[in-house]
Parts: structure tokens; C-alpha cells; sequence
């Protein structure tokens, strides 16, 4: 019994020990030390995420009080710093030839470390992000505009529907509907219809979100995805009704890519009746990527990345602006009913 006590105080002063002297070297010996900034964010990441998990992504908002004290170079926590000045700008966005890897610390906050966000290292992020880039080219949006144009009359006719219902409206919601349809019609030939219903109550809002508040969770505590996944669905939701609602949007995405991979050549004969570019996944199916970096547990990936930075942020660009463009589009949409 002695023994045993003795082994947890020798546990436990060591874990102390090696606390202080951490904290000692990232406040005084650290390569970083001489750069202002809080004490507290040099010596430990909890600080940021008392501001970006606690107080639900206020972080930013504190590097800036952190620039208006410090000056233009402060230290955000223990491994980073942060810039506020324009002449840095070519430095930091360097061009190709330079060879950077990702802070891998930021990089694993949404638990999908084979997607071109999640790669941290310079040499596979250029591989996976080049058979990607000219999907989102000038010329490959300009053949998705008819996609467009049709998405844009079907959310003008429900939005007059909507308005005879005398229901509150949540704009930010039918714009979410608009954007997925679009976006999982390029990516996958199978679009979601979300814009069938009038209500706008079904889209992909709410995982999204959770994903995001997640983030700062997930880089703390990198084993909760592995943790989740492994357990049953009704656990999870039970747990974190958030986390839920997440896994259960990743699940989707990954039946998508099986699906496209099961029948990879609809997607060709859809951009060639439409003449749209052939849509996001089935060109990389068929493009010169080596075959691991096809694989449907790495694709989905990339599917979740392409649905979320393609919908949400979109929606909210779309929710503001200025609307007079989507009152033309209304009244146009009318005149054909």
C-alpha cells in the first residue's frame, strides 16, 4: 500500500516538475521568448482556447487587443506568433518555390488529416491540392453557371412561396439550401434538393456550425474523434448532441464518395449533356493521383472540405449583401410561374 502511495507522489511530482520546467523553457529559453505578447498564451495553448472554446471563437478578436498593446509582432501562444503589418504580406504568402509545412497543431482541428486543409506537410499538400485547383478555376465556374442560374430561379420561386406561408424567414438558411445544392451538384452529380422544400429547414446549417465549435475541442483533445467514431451513434448524440449531429454529416459525405465511385461514369455523361466540367469527384477517380490518394477514406475528406468552405461561408457572403439583386431575380422568377 505504502508503495503504491509513494509511486503516485513520485507520479505526480515529476508530472510537476516537468510542467515548470516547460513552462520555465517557452517563457525564457523558447526560440519565440524575446516576442511580446501575454505571458500566459507564450507559457500555454489553454489560454487560446479559453477564448476560442469557452467564449466560442473570441480569440481573434483578442489578438487584436494583444496588436493595440504589443505592437505588430505578438506571441499567441507557445509555438506561434502573429503579424498586423501589410509589409509582411510577400513574406509570409510566398510563392511556390518556397517549401512551407502546415502548423499541424491548427491543422487537426477538424479531425480529417488527409484532406488538403489537414495536410501539414509542404510536398503532399501540393499534390492533393493541385489535382484539385482547376476545379475552382475562372473557367471551370464560368460552365457551372447554368448550374447556377437554375438554382438561383428554383430559390426565387420558393422564396415567394415561403412569403405566401406568412412563416418567419431565416434568410441565412434558404442561401445554405442554394449553396449546397450547387456545390454537391459539382462535386458528386447528385444534388440534395434542399431547395425542394420551401421551408428551408432541411441543409447541412447545423453540422456545419458543430464542426466549427468543435475545432478548438479537437486540437485540445485529439482523441475524441476516435473515441466517437468507435462508439454508437445514439452514445454520441446522448454525449454531445453537437458532436452528433457532425459525425452523422461525415457519414453522409462518405456515402457520396462510395456511391461516385461505384458509378464514376455518370459523372462524365451529366457534364456532357449539361457541357459542364466533368463534376469535382469523378475527375479525380479518374485523374493521374496515385491510386492511395483515391481511396474512399481519404476522398471523403476532401468531400467534407469542399461541402463546407463551399456552403456555409458562401451563404453568409450571399446574406450580406446588398438584396437587390435577389429581388430581380424574384420578380423574373415570378413572370415565369
Amino acid at each position: 500500500m505504502l508503495s503504491t502511495i509513494a509511486l503516485v507522489v513520485a507520479a505526480a511530482a515529476a508530472g510537476i516538475l516537468y510542467l515548470t520546467g516547460l513552462v520555465i523553457y517557452r517563457l525564457y529559453f523558447h526560440p519565440l521568448a524575446d516576442y511580446p505578447g501575454p505571458k500566459l498564451a507564450a507559457a500555454t495553448v489553454w489560454y487560446e482556447f479559453y477564448y476560442d472554446g469557452i467564449k466560442r471563437g473570441q480569440y481573434t478578436f483578442k489578438i487584436q487587443e494583444m496588436h493595440d498593446k504589443y505592437g505588430p509582432i505578438v506571441r499567441i501562444s507557445p509555438e506561434e506568433l502573429h503579424c498586423n503589418d501589410p509589409s509582411f504580406i510577400d513574406t509570409l504568402y510566398a510563392g511556390g518555390s518556397v517549401r512551407r509545412d502546415k502548423y499541424e497543431y491548427f491543422a487537426s482541428q477538424f479531425g480529417i488529416p488527409q484532406s488538403v486543409f489537414g495536410t501539414v506537410h509542404h510536398n503532399m499538400h501540393r499534390l492533393r491540392r493541385g489535382a484539385m485547383n482547376r476545379f475552382f478555376s475562372k473557367a471551370s465556374v464560368t460552365k457551372l453557371e447554368p448550374t447556377i442560374h437554375e438554382k438561383i430561379d428554383k430559390l426565387c420561386r420558393q422564396l415567394l412561396v415561403h412569403a405566401g406561408s406568412h412563416k418567419p424567414l431565416q434568410l441565412n438558411m434558404a442561401f445554405s439550401c442554394f449553396t449546397t445544392d450547387v456545390v454537391t451538384t459539382y462535386a458528386f452529380a447528385k444534388c440534395y434538393d434542399f431547395l425542394e422544400d420551401s421551408s428551408f429547414e432541411t441543409n447541412f446549417h447545423s453540422p456545419i456550425v458543430a464542426g466549427t465549435d468543435l475545432g478548438p475541442y479537437i486540437k485540445q483533445f485529439r482523441f475524441i474523434f476516435p473515441l466517437m467514431q468507435s462508439l454508437p451513434d445514439s452514445w454520441v448524440t446522448a454525449l454531445n448532441p453537437q458532436m452528433g449531429v457532425y459525425l452523422h454529416f461525415q457519414r453522409d459525405v462518405k456515402a457520396q464518395i462510395r456511391e461516385t465511385q461505384a458509378q464514376k461514369n455518370i459523372g462524365k455523361a451529366l457534364a456532357k449533356e449539361q457541357n459542364l466540367h466533368a463534376t469535382i469527384f469523378h475527375e479525380l477517380l479518374e485523374s493521374d493521383l496515385p491510386e492511395n490518394e483515391k481511396t474512399a477514406a481519404r476522398l471523403w475528406q476532401e468531400g467534407q472540405i469542399i461541402i463546407g468552405a463551399g456552403t456555409e461561408t458562401t451563404a453568409w457572403i450571399l446574406r450580406m449583401q446588398n438584396f437587390s439583386w435577389l429581388q430581380g431575380c424574384c420578380y423574373a422568377a415570378w413572370a415565369r410561374v
